[in-house]
C-alpha cells in the first residue's frame, strides 16, 4: 500500500497541475470539479467519484458532477444538510461490494462541498489516514484556487457590466435596449433558458419578452414576488428537475419586470453570481428607465408643442361650436375615443346642465344623460378629474374606460369633458395626462367664448323680459330688408297700462311686461328666424321674416287672446300688424311708421284688438 507521504506528494502534484492549468486558461468551478473529479478517481483508484456544492438560495446540497465506471452508480441530485450522512442519501443504489464514502470539506467562503467517492470494500486503496490527507491537501488546493477563481470572475464580471453599460447607455430605443440585453444574456449564459418579464408591453418581437402577470391569484408566484418586494428569488421544481431565479429590473425610480432564468438545478450559483446576476438586472432596469424616461421626455415636448399650437388655433377660433367641433376631433384622433361629450353647468338659468351641440350623439340620450349624472356631481363637487379602464356605472353601459377632465377656470368649475371607449384598459395614463392638458388649455377658450355668447346676449337682449333689444330688432329688420323676399312686423302695446303701475305698483307693472313677453314667446320659433323683442316701457314687437300678413294678424289673435285668458292682474293688449315685400321700394322706416299707425288705430277703435295697415 502507498505510504502517506506519497499519497500527499501525489495529491500536492495533482493539485500544482490545476493551478497551472488554471492560470493559462479561462475555467470556472463547475470546470474545475470537473477535471479534479476526473484525476482524483484515477488517483485514489475510485469506480465512483462526486462533488455536491451547497446553494444558499435553497438550502440544499446540489450535485455539481460526478464520474462512475459503472451505471449501477445513479447520484441523487439534492442532498439535505445534515451532521452525518451515509450512502442512501447520495445514491439511489450502492452496488453489492461496494462502500460509499462521504466527506463534507472544510467551507471556503461561502461554498460548501461534500466529496462523495466509492471503493471495493475487498481492495481498499489507501487507509483513512491516507484518505484524511487525501482531504486536507484537496481543502489547501480548494482554499486557494476558490479565491483565485472568484477574484478572476469579479473582474470578469465588472468587465463585462462596464461594456454592456457603454452600449446599453449609448441607445434611447427600448427595442434596441431589449436586443441587447438579450445578447448579453446569450453570451453569458448559452445554455440557459431565458425571458425577461416586463410591466409594460414591448414592440420587440422576436425577443424572449413576455408580459408578468401580478394580479391577486398570481401573488405567491415567485416572478410576482420578485417583481412586487424588489428581491432575486428562487424556484425549485423538482420533478422538472428546473431552478428558476427571477432577478428584479430595478431602476432608481421604479421596478420594470423580472429576468428569469431557468437551467438545471445541478447548476450552481454562489453568492457571488446571484450578486452578479442581481447588478445585471439593475443595470438592465436602469437602462431600461432611462431610455423610458427619455422617450416620455420626448413625448411631454412633443405633447407641449402640440398643446400650444392647439392652444394658438383655439385662440383664433372664438365661436363655442368651433372650438368643440376642433378639440372633439383632436380627442378622436388622439386616443380613439368611441364617445365625446362636453357638458356645460348652466348656473344662470338653473338648468342643471347643458349638452353642448358638438358632443357625440349618446350624450343626448336617455341614457347617455344618466351614465354622465354621476360624473357630473364629482366634478361639480370635487373637480377631480375620473380617469378609470374598467369603470362601474349605476346604469348597464357598454362603456368601460372613462376620462371625465372637468372643465375649470380660476376657482370655477364650468362643466366637463366626458371620454368614453368600450373596451376595458383602452385609455393609457399617458393619454390622459395629455387630454388633462388639452382640456386645461381649452378651458379658457370655452370659458371666454361662453363669456362671449353671454355678453352678446347681454347687449341684444332686454335685462327685464329677455326678449331681445330694440336695436337687436332693428338691425335684423334691416338684414331682412336685403336678404328676405317679404316680412311681417307686430307691434303690441299694453291697455291701460299707467292705471296698473298707479294701482298695483310698478312691480306689479313690471310682472305685467313679464307675463305678455312670456305669452309671445309660446308663438314664436326663433329657428324660423322670429324675433320677439320689447320695443320699449309697455310696447313689444314682433318680427316675422318671409311671412304674409295674414300668418302675422294670426299670431297677433292668439297672443291677444291668450294675455286676456290668462293673465293676472287682468290685462289686455292692442297690436298693429304691418307687411312689406320686395319690389314696393319700401324701407325699414316706413314699417315702422306703418305699423305704429296701426297699432293707433287699434287704440282708437276700442283697444284689446288687433289691426293692420
Amino acid at each position: 500500500m502507498k505510504t502517506k507521504e506519497a499519497y500527499s506528494i501525489k495529491f500536492q502534484q495533482l493539485y500544482f497541475d490545476l493551478l497551472v492549468e488554471f492560470a493559462n486558461s479561462v475555467m470556472d468551478v463547475e470546470q474545475i470539479f470537473q477535471t479534479a473529479i476526473g484525476q482524483l478517481k484515477h488517483l485514489i483508484d475510485s469506480s465512483y467519484c462526486a462533488v455536491y456544492v451547497y446553494h444558499p438560495g435553497v438550502q440544499q446540497f446540489r450535485l455539481a458532477h460526478y464520474q462512475a465506471d459503472k451505471a449501477l452508480f445513479q447520484p441523487l441530485e439534492i442532498v439535505g444538510r445534515n451532521n452525518h450522512y451515509d450512502e442512501h442519501m447520495v445514491l439511489q443504489y450502492v452496488p453489492l461490494g461496494m462502500e460509499v464514502k462521504i466527506i463534507p470539506l472544510k467551507p471556503i467562503g461561502d461554498v460548501e462541498i461534500l466529496f462523495v467517492f466509492s471503493v471495493d470494500q475487498e481492495h481498499q486503496p489507501f487507509t483513512e489516514t491516507e484518505v484524511i490527507s487525501c482531504m486536507k491537501e484537496t481543502e489547501k488546493f480548494l482554499s486557494i484556487i476558490i479565491p483565485l477563481i472568484n477574484n478572476k470572475q469579479n473582474n470578469d464580471n465588472h468587465e463585462f457590466l462596464y461594456e454592456l453599460s457603454t452600449r446599453l447607455f449609448a441607445k434611447n430605443i427600448q427595442t434596441e435596449i431589449l436586443t441587447e440585453v438579450v445578447d448579453a444574456l446569450k453570451v453569458r449564459y448559452p445554455d440557459y433558458e431565458f425571458y425577461l418579464l416586463l410591466s409594460q408591453d414591448s414592440d420587440a418581437g422576436g425577443l424572449p419578452i413576455k408580459m408578468i402577470e401580478y394580479t391577486d391569484d398570481q401573488a405567491d408566484n415567485k416572478s410576482t414576488r420578485a417583481f412586487l418586494t424588489g428581491e432575486l428569488q428562487i424556484e425549485i421544481q423538482e420533478e422538472e428537475g428546473i431552478a428558476s431565479i427571477y432577478a428584479p429590473l430595478v431602476g432608481n425610480q421604479a421596478i420594470y419586470g423580472v429576468l428569469q432564468i431557468m437551467t438545471s438545478i445541478s447548476t450552481y450559483f454562489s453568492r457571488k453570481s446571484l450578486l452578479f446576476l442581481t447588478e445585471f438586472a439593475n443595470l438592465t432596469g436602469i437602462a431600461i428607465e432611462r431610455t423610458t424616461l427619455y422617450q416620455n421626455s420626448k413625448e411631454q415636448v412633443s405633447s407641449l408643442s402640440f398643446v400650444n399650437e392647439f392652444s394658438r388655433r383655439l385662440n383664433s377660433k372664438l365661436e363655442i361650436d368651433e372650438i368643440t367641433r376642433l378639440v372633439k376631433q383632436e380627442i378622436i384622433n388622439l386616443c380613439s375615443a368611441s364617445e365625446v361629450g362636453f357638458i356645460y353647468f348652466d348656473a344662470e338659468n338653473q338648468l342643471g346642465s347643458n349638452v353642448l351641440a358638438e358632443s357625440t350623439a349618446y350624450f343626448s340620450t336617455e341614457a347617455g344623460k344618466q351614465f354622465v349624472k354621476p360624473l357630473m356631481d364629482k366634478a361639480a363637487s370635487e373637480r377631480e378629474a375620473i380617469f378609470s379602464g374598467n369603470f362601474a356605472s349605476s346604469i348597464a353601459s357598454q362603456y368601460h374606460s372613462v376620462m371625465a377632465i372637468p372643465i375649470d377656470h380660476t376657482e370655477y368649475s364650468n362643466g366637463l369633458v366626458v371620454i368614453l371607449h368600450e373596451d376595458r384598459y383602452h385609455f393609457t395614463f399617458e393619454s390622459f395626462k395629455l387630454m388633462q392638458a388639452l382640456i386645461q388649455h381649452t378651458s379658457l377658450a370655452i370659458t371666454n367664448s361662453l363669456l362671449r355668447e353671454r355678453l352678446e346676449r347681454t347687449v341684444i337682449t332686454d335685462y327685464l323680459t329677455g326678449l331681445y333689444s330694440r336695436n337687436y330688432l332693428e338691425e335684423s329688420i334691416e338684414t331682412s330688408f336685403k336678404a328676405d323676399k317679404r316680412g311681417v312686423l307686430l307691434l303690441f302695446d299694453i291697455d291701460n297700462f299707467k292705471q296698473i303701475n298707479d294701482t298695483y305698483g310698478h312691480h306689479a307693472g313690471d310682472q305685467v311686461i313679464i307675463q305678455v313677453s312670456d305669452t309671445m314667446r309660446q308663438y314664436v320659433d326663433i329657428a324660423y328666424g322670429h324675433v320677439p323683442a320689447r320695443w320699449g316701457g309697455e310696447e313689444l314687437s314682433i318680427y316675422l321674416p318671409n311671412a304674409m300678413i295674414e300668418e302675422g294678424i294670426e299670431i297677433a289673435t292668439h297672443i291677444r287672446e291668450k294675455v286676456e285668458a290668462t293673465s293676472k292682474p287682468d290685462v289686455t293688449v292692442s297690436c298693429g300688424v304691418s307687411s312689406w315685400k320686395q319690389g314696393d321700394q319700401d324701407t325699414t322706416i316706413n314699417l315702422f311708421l306703418r305699423t305704429d299707425r296701426a297699432l293707433y288705430q287699434a287704440k282708437r277703435l276700442g283697444k284689446n284688438r288687433v289691426e293692420k295697415n
